[in-house]
């Protein structure tokens, strides 16, 4: 699916919805770039709704939930100058770079599960950091963390839900891979602002990271990586 309004505002269009599609047998994610966006990844200047989302109000998931508050805290609680949001964002895009293309060679040759293991530790890191932070400088650790965090995802996070699939029910795994993480993905950033308001930013850094904590333990203790499960073992020298 792909919808843009036809009313457009600076370049951009008021509406853009951008769902991931199966196009010959690869998987490729619906980029959403619009005033409004909703999409696997969405850009919107107002509003972005997608597993990875920026915008001014950016609504993504769960163990993500702290992102949109690092800067917030720095600002207001650390009383960093607003010119480290530059700095903030040099290393969220060149960490996210680089942790892109080792994910992506982890991925095809080990496995997309360790991948994402080191995402969810990486956000375990990253609030660990956020909670002990007493200086800007220490900031720079949580947001390297959030790129490490974000390239896992976008490497890995849909990739690894298709080897679970049949090749003829791959798109079914992407609807309801899409489907049953938008109900937590809408939810966790307005519980992490009512949880900011009332208790303060530790408490959402907290939260964030004992989610994603017991996502990489789930991932490790009870989910099997489809590739390796499948793999037979090779025949014995010996073996008639």
């Amino acid at each position: 699916m792909d919808y843009r309004s036809k009313r457009r505002c600076l370049g951009l269009p008021l509406i853009h919805i951008a769902r991931g599609r199966v196009e010959d047998g690869s998987f490729r994610r619906g980029v959403a770039k619009g005033w409004i966006a909703v999409g696997d990844i969405a850009f919107g200047p107002l509003f972005a709704l997608g597993g990875i989302a920026v915008g001014g109000l950016a609504i993504g998931g769960f163990g993500a939930m702290a992102n949109g508050f690092y800067t917030v805290f720095g600002l207001r609680v650390l009383g960093a100058p607003e010119w480290e949001i530059a700095r903030f964002t040099f290393i969220l895009l060149a960490g996210q770079t680089v942790a892109q293309l080792l994910f992506g060679y982890v991925g095809d040759h080990v496995g997309h599960k360790p991948v994402l293991v080191a995402g969810a530790l990486a956000i375990v890191l990253g609030n660990g950091v956020a909670l002990a932070t007493v200086r800007v400088e220490q900031l720079y650790i949580v947001f390297l963390c959030m790129a490490v965090a974000l390239a896992a995802g976008n490497v890995s996070a849909l990739t690894f839900t298709l080897e679970f699939a049949p090749v003829a029910d791959r798109p079914t795994y992407i609807g309801l891979g899409s489907t049953l993480i938008a109900p937590v993905a809408f939810l966790s950033p307005l519980v992490a602002g009512l949880v900011a308001d009332s208790a303060g930013y530790q408490l959402v850094f907290a939260i964030a990271g004992l989610t994603a904590a017991l996502s990489a333990g789930i991932l490790v203790g009870h989910v099997r990586d489809p590739r390796h499960a499948n793999r037979r073992p090779r025949p014995t020298a010996g073996a008639a």
